[in-house]
């Protein structure tokens, strides 16, 4: 993961620490378990900055603040006993909300909603008995559209988080139901200047999700024609200025003709390395 936060420094996150480039030079940071002061683990798998112009690191090993003035780290681990610690120390996505709410996606531990007040989280996890909980605690993606509705992708469904409630909706696959998801798994979430929610899924393609419906539209990649898209392991979903969605893959980038898609004829280009 790569960040350039407020003061211009980049934040590159890898599987052996994180490092801060001031454009010079290279600050590293790892763990040290004589250190309770340094990072909770190596494996970093989410940079942010928050609108407080704080840093989150998530890893492998839990929950990390970053203190500027003392160039040091405040863990926020899983504790056994405590039900409002953090529910996992596999943190897989950082999200902060459009009303600063710090949200925590883990590998196992479900979603957590960080209470910066009382410094604990509040635990988000999957019941079988209660499908109006989450649909799997392996979060991959956690996303807030323009309407304030917050999504979370996992290894097995997409949710729809209803705040007020606290309950969700998931959404599956079904190989029965071409106007379902194309995978369970989603592994990004995105939605463009007209309000489309996208969703990108690790092998099974992406997938247009139609509101008023509740249906999805699929777009996958077909060996037979090279208007499709390039592969079907979505990466990364982004729109540039003009309109024009752009989608990576495993195999090249994508761009989908945005005046073609006006028209309900979907071409993708392909640009390979």
């Amino acid at each position: 993961c790569i960040l350039q936060d407020s003061l211009g420094f980049m934040w590159f996150g890898t599987q052996v620490g994180l490092n801060r480039f001031d454009g010079y030079t290279f600050n590293h940071y790892k763990h040290n378990s004589q250190d309770p002061h340094s990072l909770s683990g190596n494996d970093i798998e989410a940079v942010i900055e928050d609108r407080q112009g704080i840093l989150w690191v998530g890893t492998t090993g839990g929950l990390n603040k970053y203190d500027r003035h003392q160039d040091r780290f405040t863990r926020y681990q899983n504790l056994p006993k405590d039900p409002s610690s953090l529910s996992s120390n596999s943190v897989t996505a950082i999200y902060e909300d459009s009303t600063g709410e710090l949200w925590i996606g883990t590998s196992g531990g479900g979603l957590n909603r960080f209470d910066r007040e009382k410094d604990q989280f509040i635990r988000y996890s999957h019941n079988p008995n209660d499908p109006s909980n989450l649909s799997n605690n392996m979060i991959k993606v956690i996303f807030e559209d323009k309407k304030g509705i917050l999504w979370i992708g996992t290894m097995i469904g997409l949710n729809r988080f209803d705040r007020q409630k606290g309950k969700f909706t998931c959404y599956f696959h079904n190989p029965n139901n071409p106007h379902t998801l194309s995978d369970d798994a989603v592994s990004t979430i995105f939605e463009d200047s007209k309000g489309q929610l996208w969703v990108g899924t690790p092998g099974n393609g992406l997938n247009r999700f139609e509101r008023e419906r509740e249906s999805f539209v699929r777009y996958q990649h077909h060996p037979d024609n090279p208007q499709s898209l390039s592969s079907d392991f979505i990466f990364s979903i982004a729109e540039d200025q003009s309109g024009t969605l752009w989608i990576g893959t495993v195999n090249g980038l994508n761009r989908l003709d945005k005046e073609n898609a006006e028209a309900g004829i979907i071409i993708f280009s392909r640009y390979f390395y």
